[in-house]
């Protein structure tokens, strides 16, 4: 919203500004994150290898779009004079088809594609005191 407001406040003075909306794309980003662990108590126990492929980019890397890729396709369409947001890398056009969605539909897939539903289900069978 932050690049809505102002691409909107410096039209007028003839500033362009384009906000990119990043999907996967395959980088060295994820080299460099240091080991993953939940607690021992954690209560996201239940969903760690979910949580620890995101920590770790295994789908980025596996369905990500390439770095090169990426970068050509945002550097042509901002020389081609794109205006607002544009969308690039792997899953960014269908994250911007769900966008029109009510936000509930989104929170679903989330909730599905995370883990966070089984995390769900998983605390819903224990007994709390």
């Amino acid at each position: 919203m932050f690049g809505e407001t102002l691409r909107m406040e410096l039209a007028p003075l003839g500033v362009r500004v384009v906000t990119v909306m990043t999907g996967m794309v395959q980088t060295n980003w994820y080299h460099n994150v240091p080991h993953f662990a939940l607690p021992p108590d954690s209560l996201y126990l239940p969903v760690v290898n979910h949580i620890q492929a995101s920590a770790n980019g295994y789908e980025n890397a596996k369905r990500g779009t390439s770095a090169d890729v990426y970068a050509e396709n945002v550097v042509k369409q901002l020389l081609g004079g794109a205006d607002g947001k544009i969308w690039h890398g792997a899953l960014s056009t269908l994250v911007w088809a769900v966008s029109f969605l009510p936000d509930s539909v989104m929170d679903y897939i989330m909730m599905d594609k995370s883990g966070l539903k089984g995390l769900k289900r998983s605390r819903q069978n224990q007994n709390f005191v």
